[in-house]
């Protein structure tokens, strides 16, 4: 009897326990109410909102070689206190770092942020579109030129000055030689190898064993083919040329092969280090590298006393032409991402006028933003090649203008095997060509 008497009381007792817990939660309510104020609907959408406001982790996939750069690692240290957010630095050797994020964007697998030149991605299918932001506004022509795609920006810069490429060079080592012209000409470089060389200075550092240093002597090229034709881009795009046929580049590359059989160049050229080569032009054992003006930075670290200067690369003309790199196609955001709005305001913080500034101080190069004002204490040698800029003796960089994905492990094979005096100049231009032309067929670029 008792147990069937429970059974009919027991959702009895729930209703009533209910009805207390409504009019307790009401009586809170409105005892709230009655402290803080009444709270309109717009404060309940911002509760909610704080509430659903969680930190998040924004995946950046960087290159190996940059990985490390106090200047990177500064920013995101302060974004991260200022945000509660987290980035997750993905370090990706050089080499492979095209390959492994096309792969891993592909499969929709945790990148947020990217690098790297827009030709090695289905660019509207991977990038999102960044044409509204405002750093539109801030940056040179030039500069923005090498952020869009098809008319459209899909790349933010970087707090990184802009790049050029060419020789860096330890000026008290030319001054031991007796050297005090800057050359121009063919004929005037190789005039002062043969003094450095006479003196006991190694005349030029080259870092074989990282293959990507090799590379940069083909950027420092990309001026001196420009200046030759300036629609040479656009014709190697659309196939009209072949590179066997751009003249500039045969004679650069007859000067290269020229240097390293007159012994102008380190021994075992092909296992050196590219911290040897940083090394070797911070104390003037060596008297120069071929490099981009990052290394301006390196070979301080090894020597904050060096004195560096910068030479074009000679060219037919006499009047070098220097590339000017933007910021290799930008920083991109992944079209995969979960948090679009969050790596835009980590985008947009790194290059706030005082980071930037920052940024330079720690890594030093050209200031491309024109509200960034000069920066006292960079070195000399950025002078210098600003003063190239001024007097538009630059051209844009090739990597940011021709639309075939290069495979840089290729390229890399033949520098050392011309080198190492293994094949002919022409043997190297036309593999050169060759590894482009299957390139270009392979990504379906048209007229190939």
């Amino acid at each position: 009897m008792f147990s069937k008497v429970k059974r009919l009381l027991a959702p009895v007792l729930c209703l009533v326990l209910l009805f207390a817990l409504t009019a307790c939660s009401s009586n809170d309510k409105k005892e709230t109410a009655n402290s803080e104020g009444t709270k309109t609907e717009a404060n309940k959408t911002n509760d909610k909102k704080n509430e659903d406001k969680k930190a998040v982790t924004i995946s950046y996939a960087i290159p190996s070689s940059q990985a490390n750069n106090e200047a990177i690692t500064n920013a995101i240290e302060a974004w991260e206190t200022k945000t509660g957010n987290k980035i997750d630095l993905q370090s990706i050797p050089d080499d492979q770092y095209d390959s492994v994020v096309k792969a891993r964007i592909a499969g929709g697998d945790g990148i947020d942020i990217f690098k790297g030149p827009f030709q090695v991605h289905d660019v509207e299918n991977t990038m999102v579109e960044l044409s509204d932001e405002a750093f539109i506004d801030r940056i040179s022509e030039p500069v923005l030129d090498s952020l869009m795609f098809d008319g459209k920006v899909y790349g933010f810069p970087g707090a990184e000055g802009v790049s050029s490429f060419g020789f860096f060079y330890n000026k008290d080592a030319f001054e031991k030689a007796g050297i005090t012209n800057v050359p121009t000409t063919f004929e005037e470089f190789e005039k002062v190898c043969s003094t450095l060389k006479e003196k006991g200075i190694n005349p030029i550092f080259i870092s074989g064993k990282d293959g990507w240093t090799l590379l940069q002597h083909r950027n420092a090229v990309s001026g001196a083919i420009y200046q030759e034709n300036d629609k040479v881009w656009d014709q190697l795009n659309n196939n009209e040329i072949k590179w066997t046929d751009i003249n500039e580049f045969k004679v650069q590359y007859e000067a290269l092969a020229n240097w390293a059989k007159k012994e102008y160049i380190n021994e075992r050229f092909l296992t050196a280090t590219y911290e040897e080569a940083m090394n070797e032009v911070a104390t003037g054992t060596s008297a120069m590298l071929l490099n981009g003006s990052w290394v301006v930075a390196g070979i301080l670290g090894y020597n904050a006393d060096a004195n560096i200067g910068f030479i074009p690369l000679p060219t037919s003309k006499g009047t070098p032409s220097i590339p000017v790199s933007g910021y290799g196609g930008g920083y991109h955001i992944a079209k995969t991402s979960k948090y679009v709005d969050t790596a835009k305001d980590f985008l947009r913080f790194v290059i706030d006028p005082e980071n930037v500034v920052a940024y330079i101080k720690n890594a030093p190069g050209i200031v491309a933003y024109n509200d960034v004002q000069e920066i006292e204490g960079l070195p000399k040698v950025f002078d210098e090649i600003k003063a190239y800029i001024e007097k538009g003796q630059n051209a844009p960089h090739g990597d940011t203008k021709y639309i075939v994905p290069m495979n840089n492990n290729e390229i890399i094979a033949i520098y050392q095997e011309l080198l190492a005096g293994r094949i002919s100049v022409d043997e190297f231009i036309e593999a050169h060509h060759k590894s482009y032309e299957s390139n270009a067929k392979a990504a379906n670029i048209p007229n190939f």
